[in-house]
């Protein structure tokens, strides 16, 4: 049950958008939420594509059903129906609307301690939408429980580290100050 709340803020981002069954999808970023994005994702029966920098990360999204997994600097000229911006990049903002299609649906899952500039003119022009996420409701618990009983893999490919409370709290201070490094989803037991 340790998984349930990161897959039900997957859940919840997803249901934001009708975009999903049978869409084409773009995740930008490959880390924790990203991942169960993926997963959500396919399992309702879209076509994902992760755009990820960490090559180790790659066979986790594959496995939780990614069709593609690239590199930022070889993401494809394709268009998505939605595109979720799952990293806090300010970068990612401008390529989920350089990505998406007409027509299409951009999902900010990701936090950001500041302002990014969002070009309206843009959104406008292209008729896309814009949706903002903010973690989740009772009923993607629902959703996330159904997720992880359809998939019990999902702790295994995504849990990279379990750690003390005091080694976790440690490993929290340096992955704030250096970014997540080879830890994809830490868990801390008492």
């Amino acid at each position: 049950l340790a998984l349930a709340e990161p897959v039900a803020v997957a859940a919840h981002a997803v249901g934001r958008t009708d975009h999903v069954q049978r869409a084409t999808a773009l995740v930008l970023g490959g880390g924790t939420i990203g991942s169960l994005i993926t997963r959500v994702l396919s399992d309702a029966g879209s076509r994902v594509t992760v755009s990820e920098p960490r090559e180790f990360l790659k066979y986790t999204l594959l496995q939780l059903g990614a069709g593609t997994v690239v590199t930022p600097a070889e993401l494809p000229e394709e268009l998505f129906d939605v595109v979720f911006v799952v990293a806090g990049v300010d970068a990612l903002v401008d390529q989920a609307f350089a990505h998406c299609k007409r027509g299409g649906t951009i999902v900010q899952v990701a936090v950001f301690d500041r302002e990014v500039p969002i070009h309206v003119g843009k959104l406008q022009v292209a008729e896309q939408s814009f949706i903002g996420t903010a973690t989740y409701q009772k009923r993607d618990f629902a959703k996330a429980l159904a997720i992880l009983d359809r998939y019990p893999n999902i702790p295994e490919l995504i849990v990279s580290r379990i750690s003390s409370m005091e080694e976790g709290a440690e490993l929290i201070t340096s992955m704030a100050a250096n970014g997540p490094g080879d830890i994809l989803k830490l868990l801390i037991v008492p």
